[in-house]
């Protein structure tokens, strides 16, 4: 589906500019682009495995920002078909997942897959906003050598993505 691959080329390259060791202008970043009760789902491994959990347009807008902003990451996503899926419920939901590689300054730290559920807002010109996302990211010491060779490519199938907007 064409707006899955549009809105993740969109989403990536605005909250990228976000970094400054890009040395890019920063593009207008902001709770705009989610809806009021957005939600974010955060995981990743410290010591442990960790889940954090933010909620509201503002809260996930920052948490966002401060990955490439403060913590100065780059999203480096797999649009070739076996790293983005997109699915659309009757109703108008349309979730897309993608896999890709996330990097500090030179150095590759590990993959991420990351599903978005979006949904078109009639009062801001039709444009696409974001309900709610999940982000997993993976260190490049938890991964196989397996998966270290081949680009990242996704994990979810149709039904676990569409089973994240219930």
């Amino acid at each position: 589906m064409a707006v899955g691959k549009q809105f993740c080329q969109w989403f990536y390259n605005l909250v990228n500019t976000q970094n400054p060791t890009l040395g890019q202008e920063p593009l207008h970043w902001g709770p705009q682009h989610f809806w009021e009760d957005a939600r974010l789902m955060l995981c990743y491994s410290a010591e442990v495995q960790q889940t954090d959990r933010f909620q509201g347009a503002e809260l996930v807008s920052q948490r966002f920002l401060a990955l490439v902003r403060d913590e100065r990451l780059f999203f480096s996503p797999n649009l070739e078909p076996h790293g983005l899926k997109c699915e659309a419920t009757p109703h108008g939901l349309v979730m897309a997942a993608v896999a890709g590689t996330i990097h500090r300054e030179r150095a590759c730290l590990g993959i991420f897959e990351q599903a978005f559920g979006l949904i078109r807002s009639p009062l801001d010109a039709n444009s696409w906003k974001i309900k709610f996302t999940h982000l997993k990211i993976r260190r490049q010491n938890e991964l196989t050598g397996e998966e270290e060779m081949t680009s990242p490519a996704l994990t979810y199938n149709s039904k676990e993505l569409l089973s994240l907007c219930e």
